[in-house]
């Protein structure tokens, strides 16, 4: 297994989705700085396509909110389709835990409650992240 670690900013509000056998699943978009810079010294940002699945998912659908900064902490995998220019491969990063930022360690809405599943990063920023 390929584990990935990622800190970013969610595009978009989470909406819940299900499949044809009604299993439910979200889908979003993170966000995230890299290390590299272009020629400007300005930071490239990557989106990493992010999914959840069944409890998973609708804790997430109903938490995360466009905007909000998170830790995510999953496994990379692929998928294939076919389109007109042939069998494209997607990769995604499946969540297996996830977790709010913000400064205090408290969620990034404060009438929401961490709900079971969801918590806090407590770090102060990103030069506190272990890497």
């Amino acid at each position: 297994m390929i584990k990935l670690f990622l800190h970013g900013r969610a595009t978009k509000d989470v909406e819940l989705s299900s499949t044809n056998s009604n299993i439910p699943y979200c889908r979003f978009n993170l966000a995230c700085k890299t290390e590299m810079q272009d020629k400007n010294g300005e930071y490239k940002t990557e989106f990493v396509t992010c999914i959840a699945w069944r409890e998973k998912a609708e804790l997430i659908a109903k938490s995360i909110k466009k905007g909000d900064q998170l830790i995510v902490l999953g496994a990379l995998n692929s998928r294939q389709y076919e389109n007109r220019d042939g069998i494209q491969t997607v990769w995604e990063c499946t969540i297996k835990e996830i977790s709010f930022v913000d400064k205090k360690g408290e969620p990034t809405n404060t009438e929401m409650k961490v709900p079971q599943g969801l918590s806090p990063y407590d770090g102060d920023d990103e030069d506190s992240l272990p890497f």
